[in-house]
This record gives structure tokens, sequence and C-alpha cells, in this order.
């Protein structure tokens, strides 16, 4: 369980700062950051990737690749720790319904791991990924920022679908490209 004390002083979601933040608010903010380093590490692991595929030196390619293997971990990591500030991700991970979904095993993903074609398929769910993070932040945002329930309510139905997405393309992810994510698993 993470513990998250705001007394005084805390960072809004703005980077300013702010004083008398509710302990809802300021979770919110963290999962919102949090949304935001997973998305800047899933873009730098595809950056790595896309550099590989257009390089023919073996050694960069070597040091890319390492490095993108390192960015695969955190990006474990850090979706672990959203799973555990942000209640609602913590439940669609666990939820049975979604770890029921499977990724067809007919899926035609070329068996080389340095197949451009399987590259771009991992690409794509990594970029589809990050826009799912950036509409939950969009919609968390609008919910801190308007005092009408009815639209709160709304952006946090729509903010849990696509949370529901976030989980079934982390298992994608993790069922596609094994070697390097490990298990993406709420570990509690």
């Amino acid at each position: 369980m993470i513990i998250i004390l705001c007394t005084t002083n805390c960072w809004g979601n703005d980077g300013m700062m702010r004083q008398g933040m509710s302990r809802q608010d300021l979770m919110s903010n963290y999962s919102i950051n949090m949304r935001r380093m997973l998305n800047d590490t899933l873009n730098s692991i595809n950056s790595y990737q896309n550099h590989i595929l257009e390089s023919d030196v073996d050694d960069i390619n070597e040091l890319w690749f390492d490095m993108m293997e390192i960015e695969k971990k955190n990006c474990k990591r850090i979706l672990d720790v959203l799973r555990k500030i942000d209640p609602i991700q913590g439940k669609m991970c666990k939820s049975k319904k979604l770890n029921e979904v499977q990724i067809k095993e007919t899926i035609a993903i070329p068996p080389p791991t340095n197949s451009k074609d399987r590259a771009k398929v991992l690409s794509n769910i990594r970029e589809d990924l990050m826009q799912q993070l950036n509409m939950i932040n969009n919609y968390e945002t609008m919910t801190m920022q308007t005092s009408t329930s009815e639209i709160r309510n709304l952006m946090n139905e729509i903010a849990e679908t696509k949370r529901q997405n976030v989980e079934m393309l982390a298992k994608a992810l993790e069922q596609l490209d094994a070697d390097g994510y490990d298990e993406m698993q709420l570990e509690m």
C-alpha cells in the first residue's frame, strides 16, 4: 500500500503548487503524473525500436536494444505502481472479465524478434496504450475542474472504460512481447 501525505503544499497536475488539496485530488494528480511517465516510457521503447529497424550498425543496435529492454522493465514497474495508487485501475487489473480476454493465438505475428511487421504491431499497441493513458488524464483533469455532478459522473464513467482498454492493451503487450515486459500483474 502506498501512503501519500499532503500537509500544507501539494503539486497540481499543471505543475503548480497548491494548498489544501483533497486526498482524492492529490491521488488523481499522482495518477496523472504516473500515466505521463508511462507514456514517456512507451514512447522511448518505440523510439529505440524504430532506431534499430532503421540502422545497420550492430553495435549501436545492441545498445538501443539494451536500453529498450530496460524501458520495458520500467514500464512494468510504473504500471504496477499506477495500479496501486489508482484504485479503479487496480480493480480493472483484477477484473475476471478482463482476465478472460485472451489475445487470439492466430494473430499473424511473424516469429523473428527483429521482424519489421512484428515491430510495427508492437509499436502500434504501445501508441494505442499511450493514447488511452492521455485520455484518462484528460477526463480526470476535467473531473477535478468541474463542480457539476453530471459532468463528473460522465467523465468518471468514460475514464473507467479507458482503464479497461489499458488493461487489455497491457495484456496484449505481455502476450506478444513477453520476453521484455515480464508479467504485468498487480502484486499486492
